[in-house]
């Protein structure tokens, strides 16, 4: 991340307790240790505001079928996030960019959101994720992604390379939740969020 930041952006990572993100987490905890805090996450997803209202990821179109899915916009408020509100969580990073980094993020965005149906979700390198834990081949598709491999491309693309230092070919939410643990700003029920939430309520 650059100095002199002034703008925020927000990676939320959430467990729905969907059944493919159910596996996700069985994943995860055997490659993280099944006591891993960050491996209970699942899904990740992109925002520019502290609301998360208009969220930007790769997941399902259609909330009780996981084979149809893409870019699409979520809300913490609405679809999967308010499908079980006694046991969704998310967890909230709030990024420092700088005013180049964030303009560019959300030209990015929008770009991706105005030529969506051009992209699908890389269900095919999910399933290799699932099978043998992180996949080591560099996966060049950019029109096919599944969540947090996005995320990582995209926020790499504008210039706020999280991974720089690693040799992560695939990132998985739990990826994120390890190397950003000290950003974040909420971590909970998805319910219980508000837009100024500031503090950890584990």
């Amino acid at each position: 991340m650059k100095e002199n930041t002034t703008k925020k952006i927000y990676i939320v990572l959430s467990n729905n307790h969907t059944s493919v993100g159910r596996i996700v987490c069985l994943r995860q905890k055997l490659q993280f240790g099944r006591k891993d805090i960050g491996a209970r996450y699942s899904h990740a997803s992109l925002s520019l505001d502290a609301t998360l209202q208009n969220m930007l990821s790769f997941a399902r179109k259609r909330i009780h079928n996981p084979f149809v899915a893409g870019l699409v916009q979520e809300s913490i408020t609405s679809g999967l996030f308010a499908l079980k509100p006694t046991q969704s969580r998310i967890a909230v990073i709030c990024l420092d960019v700088s005013s180049e980094q964030y303009d560019k993020l959300a030209a990015r965005m929008s770009e991706y959101w105005n030529k969506r149906s051009e992209y699908k979700y890389n269900t095919h390198v999910l399933i290799r994720i699932l099978l043998h834990g992180r996949d080591k081949q560099r996966y060049e598709d950019k029109k096919s992604f599944f969540c947090s491999q996005w995320v990582e491309d995209i926020l790499r693309e504008c210039g706020i390379d999280i991974f720089a230092d690693e040799e992560l070919y695939t990132v998985s939410p739990a990826d994120f939740y390890h190397k950003l643990s000290d950003y974040i700003v909420y971590e909970g029920l998805t319910k219980e969020y508000s837009g100024d939430a500031r503090t950890e309520n584990t």
